[in-house]
């Protein structure tokens, strides 16, 4: 039986199962790829680093970050090279520094459906604004489901 497997699967290390049904093997995966430099980054007059590394496994998209510098900006925001998938968005915890203190129950972030920005909220509320002055970092890592 031969078996058409598209990419980003890799089809030399799978196998397909006499009934037709069950496949086993390994996902072929890329490297980590810096998107730092291409990512739109809102919230900062300057930075001290900023870190965006993206991963693609099929359809999940996994992104480590961090940005720390000098806040100019209520909004925190940056964005991603793979649009969100229609039906659901996400929301995840990260770390964080505001006006240069530690958030003492962090904060989170979200991704909407069909976007691809990725807004930060201080204090773990969606909605809540950061100090549009003084030390300002994020770091945390997430996933969702691209279109």
């Amino acid at each position: 039986m031969a078996l058409d497997i598209p990419s980003p699967i890799d089809s030399t290390n799978l196998s397909l199962d006499s009934s037709g049904l069950n496949v086993s093997g390994e996902i072929a995966s890329s490297d980590w790829t810096n998107y730092s430099p291409t990512s739109t980054v809102v919230g900062w007059s300057s930075t001290t680093t900023k870190i965006i590394y993206t991963k693609k496994i099929g359809k999940v998209v996994f992104c480590q970050f961090t940005v720390d510098g000098t806040s100019n900006s209520t909004i925190t925001t940056f964005t991603m090279p793979y649009t969100c998938n229609a039906q659901i968005g996400g929301r995840f915890y990260i770390v964080g520094l505001d006006n240069g203190t530690w958030m003492p129950n962090g904060g989170n972030g979200e991704v909407l459906a069909n976007s691809t920005t990725i807004t930060f909220y201080p204090g773990g509320v969606p909605g809540t604004v950061w100090t549009a002055s003084g030390a300002k970092r994020i770091y945390g890592s997430f996933f969702y489901e691209s279109a």
